[in-house]
């Protein structure tokens, strides 16, 4: 008969099971992150405020789960049997040490992702302004040309 396996290796496979689905994710926020960076991600104007928003709620909410978590880690007072305290430590590993290093992964993720967007933002904002300033200043040249041929300069 196979030994039986300590909580903390069900919970690391629980963890294991876990990680490759985020993996993915975290990937596909890397790229993400590197279009931000290059100005490449472009976001509508007020769009960018209203995903902080919920990237913010959805992260508030991770961390509340891993605090709940984290109190459902408390030993269960099954019995005094060896049969009871194994079946105690799986059951609070299985309610609680396995979901929060999951939690804690997909809420780092969430806060990449909420600078990622702050990021993207922040650049259209300096693209809006740079383009505004370039534009004002391109008018200012085609008044100042205007005026110069308003005041009889360079008749040909």
């Amino acid at each position: 008969m196979a030994p039986a396996k300590k909580p903390t290796e069900t919970a690391r496979e629980g963890f294991a099971a876990s990680a490759p689905k985020l993996a993915p994710i975290a990937g596909d926020v890397q790229a993400v992150k590197k279009s931000a960076k290059t100005g490449g991600l472009k976001l509508e104007e007020g769009a960018a405020q209203k995903l902080q928003k919920e990237l913010a709620d959805i992260r508030v909410r991770v961390v509340a789960m891993m605090r709940e978590a984290r109190e459902l880690d408390v030993p269960l007072h099954l019995g005094s049997s060896f049969v009871a305290h194994a079946m105690s430590e799986r059951l609070r590993w299985a309610a609680g040490g396995a979901a929060i290093p999951v939690l804690g992964d997909f809420r780092d993720v969430l806060e990449d992702l909420e600078l990622i967007v702050k990021r993207a933002d922040k650049k259209f904002k300096e693209t809006e302004e740079q383009a505004e300033e370039q534009f004002r200043i391109a008018m200012e040249n085609v008044d100042d040309v205007a005026g110069f041929y308003n005041q009889g300069g360079d008749q040909r």
